[in-house]
Formats: structure tokens, C-alpha cells, sequence
């Protein structure tokens, strides 16, 4: 993302420029975004530094007095944790948080970045790869993968793949010899797999295509 305003930065600008003047009778004059995205804390901040330089320039100078706008990010997989009134307005996050921050909060989803991924806009899936060592002949299907060992970077990103075990009649759970919770990277993990640490892996669908595992 560059300093220049991208349409889904508009769009984003915009429903804020809404809510923002709807909430000005609270004579507020900070408005707080919150990354909550898994191990992206610096590349949030670096990323959506010029938005927030737009928000500041496009719609803070709009009001008066003045409002102003400002970043911080938290580590996704502190849900638990995760505080409704944790002093910020706006959460960014990725679209599988989305169903649990309305159920836990009753947050409400206000706007949506469309990423370009291979040259490709306005994706409508968000998907992942389950993913084991190509001379590994015993590992075709899903059922294969009872009693073995199944590494998983975050239950929030791999909900998709466990609504794939149950429709197959495996359960994730139950019927492996061990599932494995980490916070190693995405290449990390690939490596595990190469090198027989684990018996197979998820991962992130763009991730996957784009990795360099050499």
C-alpha cells in the first residue's frame, strides 16, 4: 500500500467518515484503530500508516475541534483475552474473526478490504491448504490422517479445514494421534512437514502458492 488513496481505502474512509461524525457527540477527538491480525503487529502498522495519514488529512480536518486517528495492534489469538471496551473504535481483522468478534462482542462489521492476490481482485473465499510430503503414498485422503500428527498455526485460521475433517467423518481431535498448536511462521511449519517433524500441516491457500520452501 503506498501514500496514494486505493478505492477500498476510500470505501474505508468514507463509513468511518460516518460513524465518526455520528459518535461526535461524545466530544471526542482520538479515534482508535486496532489490528487484530496473527503475527502482523509491525507490517499493520507500516501498512496502514497512510491510511491513517488520509483519515487524518481527509476526515479529521472536517470537524471541529479537529479529530485525529492512531494504530496500535494485538496479536490475534489473544481473543480470549480480547477486551470490547480496550480503548479503540474500529478493529481490523481478518474475515474467519469476523463471526467471532459479533458472537463475543456484537461487534458489526462496518466495511471490507478486497486484497489482490496473484493479480487477482475482489476475492470472495477465504481458504487453506491441508498439506503432507510428496513421497508420503500413504496419505491420499483425509482418512489417512487418523493416528497421525497434525501441526495447526491457530484454531481461528484453521476452522475451515476442521469443517472438512467432520464432513469426512474424521474428527480432527479425536481420531489423531496428536494435533499441534504452534506460532512458528508458515515457512516454519512447511519445513516441519519436509523434514518428518510432523505428519501434515495447515496453511493459508495464498500462502502456500506463494512459498519458497528451498
Amino acid at each position: 500500500m503506498t501514500g496514494r488513496a486505493q478505492p477500498a481505502a476510500v470505501k474505508i474512509c468514507t463509513t468511518i467518515y460516518i460513524l465518526v461524525w455520528l459518535h461526535t457527540v461524545s466530544a471526542t477527538t482520538e479515534f482508535r484503530i486496532v489490528g487484530l491480525l496473527p503475527d502482523q503487529s509491525d507490517v499493520f502498522i507500516q501498512q496502514w500508516n497512510p491510511i491513517r495519514e488520509y483519515l487524518d488529512r481527509e476526515v479529521g480536518s472536517k470537524f471541529s475541534p479537529r479529530i485525529f486517528f492512531s494504530l496500535r495492534s494485538k496479536e490475534a489469538y489473544t481473543l480470549a483475552q480480547f477486551d470490547s471496551a480496550d480503548n479503540h473504535d474500529f478493529v481490523y481483522t481478518h474475515p474467519n474473526m469476523i463471526a467471532c468478534l459479533e458472537a463475543e462482542f456484537l461487534y458489526n462489521p462496518v466495511a471490507t478490504v478486497q486484497n489482490i492476490r496473484s493479480g487477482v481482485a475482489g476475492l470472495s473465499h477465504f481458504g487453506g491448504v491441508l498439506f503432507v510430503r510428496n513421497n508420503r503414498t500413504d496419505l491420499h485422503m483425509i482418512s489417512d490422517l487418523k493416528d497421525k500428527v497434525v501441526t495447526v498455526f491457530n484454531f481461528k485460521l484453521m476452522q475451515q479445514e476442521y469443517q472438512v475433517f467432520e464432513d469426512n467423518g474424521v474428527s480432527l481431535f479425536a481420531d489423531s494421534a496428536q494435533v499441534r498448536f504452534t506460532t512458528k511462521t508458515d515457512a516454519e511449519i512447511m519445513q516441519d512437514v519436509l523434514h518428518g517433524r510432523t505428519d501434515a500441516a495447515f496453511a493459508r491457500s495464498d500462502v502456500w502458492d506463494s512459498a519458497d520452501v528451498s
